[in-house]
């Protein structure tokens, strides 16, 4: 494994967490 597939996955893991929190954060009328 690359190391620009480490940085690549870790933003996109960090991407999908702020997204998926932001959704949870709408859910509850944020």
């Amino acid at each position: 494994m690359k190391a620009e597939d480490t940085v690549m996955n870790d933003a996109t893991k960090r991407q999908f967490i702020y997204v998926r929190d932001r959704h949870a954060l709408n859910l509850r009328g944020f």
